[in-house]
């Protein structure tokens, strides 16, 4: 007898492929944040050093020799735009990683096995969250020190909670579940239990909320860098930028306004990814 588990395999994968399609925040999402990914990564390759200086051009407009003008140093602003636009991606998802990971792992030990760990892990909860999140972020990283060690050091300090909330709230009640009751009194080992039973209905908000977290984090970085507890000159960032050029805000404005610009149409794409997963997750749900 023919198994139909290919056939199924396909028709999940297509119905799945199908709701992407179909999800406006998903394909607008995925299409904002591939163009910022793809202008961080390759964009540097063609575009001027950022370090260069022409001091025929000090704080010119747009032109063909520079596509969105020089600062007040002669540096080509389109050129630095791009570089801190590749520091701020890779800081955001180099200083998540760690977070989440950890967080999705205390959340499903606090949720599947409870008692005093899930009390703790809930306590350490509140603390944190009692806090406004960029506050404590600044405090922190005025404690530890500024830079790009700082930032990955407060958010590792911080930036699990969340993740280690909304996968332990999951958990817990995916852990009830009937088939994850029959599995724990069939004698599975709790790893397979978590892993083959509890996981896979889990993780997708940890993803989403991820998605969202890289705008927050974005945010925290550009933050700091305007209070000049970023990442240090001479590589650029956008907080930095903005914090150099704000004088210009009446008379060159593109200067401030361009990173600006580019903050917003990252976190607009971020954002809209992580909606268009949650949406494809709910319609799948």
């Amino acid at each position: 007898m023919t198994s139909p588990a290919p056939a199924d395999t396909f028709s999940r994968r297509e119905s799945l492929g199908s709701r992407m399609r179909h999800s406006r925040p998903f394909v607008t999402g995925t299409i904002l944040t591939g163009l910022v990914v793809l202008i961080a990564a390759f964009g540097p390759i063609w575009l001027q050093d950022t370090s260069y200086q022409d001091p025929n051009a000090l704080l010119s407009g747009p032109s063909a020799a520079h596509w969105l003008g020089t600062d007040q140093l002669g540096r080509d602003l389109l050129s630095r735009l791009v570089s801190a636009g590749r520091t701020d991606l890779r800081i955001a998802v180099v200083a998540l990683l760690f977070p989440a990971l950890f967080g999705v792992a205390v959340g499903t030990l606090a949720g599947y096995f409870g008692g005093w760990f899930d009390t703790v892990v809930l306590r350490l909860v509140d603390v944190v969250v009692a806090f406004p999140f960029y506050v404590l972020i600044i405090a922190l990283v005025f404690v530890v020190g500024p830079g790009e060690s700082g930032i990955y050091t407060a958010l590792a300090l911080v930036g699990w909670v969340s993740y280690a909330r909304i996968t332990r709230n999951a958990t817990s009640i995916v852990a009830g579940a009937d088939w994850v009751v029959a599995a724990r009194q069939g004698g599975l080992r709790p790893s397979r239990v978590i892993f083959r039973h509890i996981v896979p209905h889990t993780a997708t908000q940890a993803v989403v909320l991820f998605a969202s977290d890289v705008v927050v984090v974005i945010v925290a970085v550009i933050t700091l860098g305007y209070l000049g507890l970023g990442i240090s000159a001479p590589t650029p960032d956008w907080g930095s930028m903005i914090f150099e050029n704000r004088s210009f805000i009446t008379t060159k404005w593109w200067l401030p306004a361009m990173p600006g610009f580019a903050v917003v149409i990252t976190g607009l794409g971020f954002s809209l990814l992580g909606d268009g997963i949650a949406d494809v997750w709910r319609v799948r749900k």
